[in-house]
């Protein structure tokens, strides 16, 4: 609602800088707006003759709600919260977590600070990502926002990385579907992605799921090793494209002025396109 500035009786409605509306009332009601997105709301005056008011403008945030389609593909990077302290609990708005694990004088899922996925998959010392660590009774879960977007035309992409000194088959990190935000065991598992056995810290690794399930709820990560911590970054949410992106490029061989590739197709279809960029890029 605003207060008129003079004997005017429309005005211009504004969302984020975009003409929205006109209008002939002191309210109006916006809707089709995203859970926990900010928008800048501007009000204009028509005083007549085709002149117009300054704009006089109010910025809010939603409350937790459904994602809209508008926001996708919808990024994450944990670098933006202002936490201080090597970890801090998961209580992003609008994100959920069950089974919680206490450790370390830690609770997790956690957000941790100085581990953080940077450029190329290095990382970066003074960043944050998401932590996760289990034990054999407690796997604990971190899930994202809700979308009202159907989650079986949804990819979920990721950057993540294991602790250090194990093999790969001793950590799994499980993406899926929790359905209920209070229910551990409302969590449904999509696909399971693997870490590379490293004798140190493992390099950050790029994962892409495809959320195939006709079910509703959060897209969620699930973590079960006990033996090191576990940690994401750089969440990407994006609409599926009508096939999915081959895997596992290798080069075979290079020459001169050649180069050989295999490639795992997960789609069968067996046509691809090829691009090379030259240079640094």
């Amino acid at each position: 609602t605003w207060s008129p500035g003079g004997d005017e009786t429309q005005w211009i409605i504004y969302r984020n800088g975009e003409w929205a509306d006109q209008w002939a009332d002191s309210s109006y009601t916006f809707g089709g707006l995203s859970g926990n997105m900010q928008y800048t709301i501007g009000v204009r005056a028509l005083c007549g003759n085709g002149d117009t008011s300054r704009v006089s403008t109010v910025s809010l945030t939603t409350d937790c709600g459904l994602m809209s389609s508008e926001v996708l593909p919808w990024t994450y990077s944990f670098d933006t919260l202002e936490y201080t302290g090597t970890y801090h609990s998961l209580d992003i708005p609008c994100w959920a977590s069950a089974d919680i694990y206490t450790g370390w004088s830690n609770s997790f899922p956690a957000i941790v600070r100085s581990i953080s996925h940077g450029g190329n998959g290095a990382a970066t010392a003074n960043g944050k990502s998401l932590a996760l660590q289990a034990t054999a009774t407690a796997h604990p879960i971190a899930a994202l926002p809700r979308f009202e977007t159907q989650l079986n035309t949804l990819t979920v992409s990721f950057w993540a990385r294991y602790g250090s000194g194990v093999a790969a088959c001793d950590s799994v990190l499980v993406v899926g579907v929790l359905t209920d935000d209070t229910a551990a065991s409302s969590f449904v598992p999509i696909d399971t992605v693997e870490f590379a056995a490293g004798s140190s810290q493992t390099p950050w690794q790029y994962f892409e799921v495809a959320i195939e399930t006709d079910l509703e709820g959060r897209i969620a990560f699930r973590y079960s090793s006990t033996a090191q911590n576990g940690y994401i970054d750089d969440i990407t949410v994006s609409q599926r494209q009508a096939c999915d992106r081959p895997q596992s490029v290798v080069v075979d061989g290079a020459g001169d002025d050649n180069v050989s590739l295999t490639v795992v197709d997960p789609t069968s279809l067996g046509h691809y396109g090829v691009s090379c960029i030259s240079g640094s890029d």
